[in-house]
């Protein structure tokens, strides 16, 4: 019977493993096809170069487009992420007459680079160039006038190879995949025992949670003239201050023709909660010792107490955003709904996080000053009062390691963008996978630890 339960555990990864597999090689869960065009470029002085791009039947514009700094002199490369299906390219060649010289053009992709003839540059369609010809170091260009460009014609046996590379890269990343699947489902199922026990044990004691939950939140205002209404004012005025300093004090303008007020609130309230929710989660078995102490309380549901009466306040936040952007007549869309999403996703966060910290605590109260400062770095390095796309687009992947950055997007995509969260694919996995693992961590501390409770508190 064993051998035989064994046997259908492993028959079970396998299938999840190439379902997986075949599910990215069959375009349902392909990621973009894109590569960089790399142009290594010298000028006698600095300026911005721009690259258009766009379909056959679609005119250049600034939608459309991607700016890259030259600083000079001497020769420098200049990267633009663009994609498979775009036909027509042109490259502005800065807004002041200057000599430039074009070194090399390549093609660039995750296999490696192509480079591309520069002979047939010499009868383009161009715009306030005095002079194009072939030198030594590669193409020699005058430009006068203020709108200097010349059109890139597109190689289409270099992009021939590009797609290939594309495919080879697709079928590499659904590889990845498999192996990510195959290996969470694995500790799924080595610890699947504790979590459905756990997630039973949370629905059999929802009404306890929510009772807890309920008073925890009356009772920490209790006293003050005000009660609870100090949880709603002091994120309230904390949002003034930032609004006042950025947008008045510093004169910050609108992020992507949206005002920066609305931007700025739909990155700093899901902060607020997973600010919270987290702090609060992290000191609950010492702030309720004397539960913890007891034989016979399931002391796991105390970190759960503690967000699900952050929650609250989310709640109402949440409606308070969606008034205020309707105030600005950004009225609510069917896209609004995944905010229903995100805010699940903050609470799985915080709650597998939670069983890390407030375990770990008890033992050594430097955990509530690191996460202090951890609080801290991480508001300024998520991008909740800048955007992301002030970072150079090499370094952007650093950014996304952040799952609040999933979060805090997330949250722009739905009042403003207008973007499902299927459509990003590769961080939802990456946000779920990371999930999933702190969950497996945190419940391994959580129940090694666990035993020792009573004794240091």
């Amino acid at each position: 019977m064993q051998k035989r339960k064994r046997a259908v555990k492993i028959i079970g990864i396998f299938v999840l493993f190439f379902i997986a597999f075949f599910l990215c090689l069959s375009g349902i869960l392909t990621p973009p096809k894109d590569y960089k065009i790399l142009i290594e470029v010298k000028s006698n002085q600095s300026d911005n170069f721009q690259l258009y791009y766009s379909q056959i039947q679609e005119s250049f514009n600034e939608a459309n487009s991607i700016i890259q700094e030259y600083s000079a002199p001497g020769f420098s490369i200049l990267k633009f992420n663009v994609n498979t299906d775009i036909t027509k390219m042109r490259l502005d060649l800065g807004s002041k007459p200057q000599e430039i010289t074009i070194k090399d053009i390549k093609y660039s992709t995750f296999f490696g680079n192509y480079s591309v003839s520069l002979s047939e540059l010499n009868a383009i369609d161009s715009n306030h160039l005095s002079d194009i010809s072939k030198g030594i170091n590669g193409l020699q260009i005058n430009t006068i006038g203020s709108d200097p460009f010349i059109v890139l014609p597109i190689d289409e046996a270099v992009l021939t190879k590009v797609k290939n590379d594309n495919q080879k890269k697709e079928r590499f990343l659904s590889l990845i995949l498999a192996v990510v699947c195959a290996f969470f489902s694995t500790l799924l199922n080595i610890r699947r025992k504790l979590l459905l026990g756990y997630v039973r044990e949370l629905v059999v004691q929802r009404d306890l949670i929510f009772n807890l939950s309920k008073n925890d939140f009356k009772t920490r205002y209790a006293g003050s003239y005000l009660g609870i209404f100090w949880a709603f004012v002091q994120p309230i005025f904390t949002i003034l201050v930032y609004w006042f300093v950025f947008e008045i004090g510093f004169r910050s303008g609108p992020v992507n023709n949206v005002p920066f007020v609305l931007w700025f609130m739909a990155g700093m309230i899901p902060w607020f909660f997973f600010s919270e929710a987290l702090t609060n989660a992290t000191y609950s078995f010492l702030e309720y010792s004397y539960l913890v102490k007891k034989v016979v309380f399931q002391i796991k549901v105390l970190p759960l107490v503690k967000v699900v009466s952050a929650l609250f306040i989310h709640i109402f936040f949440v409606l308070f955003i969606i008034i205020i952007y309707a105030a600005f007549s950004y009225y609510p869309t069917i896209h609004f709904i995944q905010l229903v999403y995100y805010s699940f996703c903050i609470f799985m966060l915080v709650v597998c996080l939670s069983f890390i910290t407030s375990a770990l605590i008890v033992f050594l109260k430097d955990v509530g000053q690191i996460l202090n400062l951890v609080l801290q770095f991480g508001m300024w390095l998520t991008p909740i009062l800048w955007s992301y796309q002030m970072i150079p687009q090499s370094y952007q992947w650093l950014l996304k390691l952040n799952p609040m950055y999933y979060i805090v997007e997330g949250y722009r995509d739905s009042l403003i963008n207008g973007v499902w969260f299927w459509e990003r694919f590769n961080q939802t996995v990456y946000f779920w996978s990371l999930v999933v693992l702190i969950m497996i961590i945190g419940s391994f501390i959580y129940r090694k630890l666990k035993p020792h409770f009573a004794d240091v508190l």
